[in-house]
């Protein structure tokens, strides 16, 4: 699911050295549960987080419902 991607992505983003970060131009997440939580130094800058109206994954509540699983079509 997305959410377990985004959640994979911050505990990366933590192991990182800053002159690593300085080489990540781009971050992005879908379904992220930890979407409050800032990323360390400049990745945070460098964010873009997308959650879906409905998706609580995304408000921290461990509930997949139709809006979390629907990130991979075109509308």
């Amino acid at each position: 699911m997305y959410s377990q991607g985004a959640q994979v992505t911050h505990l990366a983003a933590r192991q990182l050295s800053s002159s690593e970060q300085n080489r990540i131009v781009a971050v992005v997440t879908f379904g992220d549960p930890y979407r409050s939580t800032a990323l360390p130094g400049v990745l945070q800058s460098r964010r873009k987080t997308f959650c879906n109206l409905g998706d609580l994954i995304c408000t921290g509540q461990p509930i997949v419902l139709a809006p979390h699983l629907t990130y991979g079509t075109v509308s």
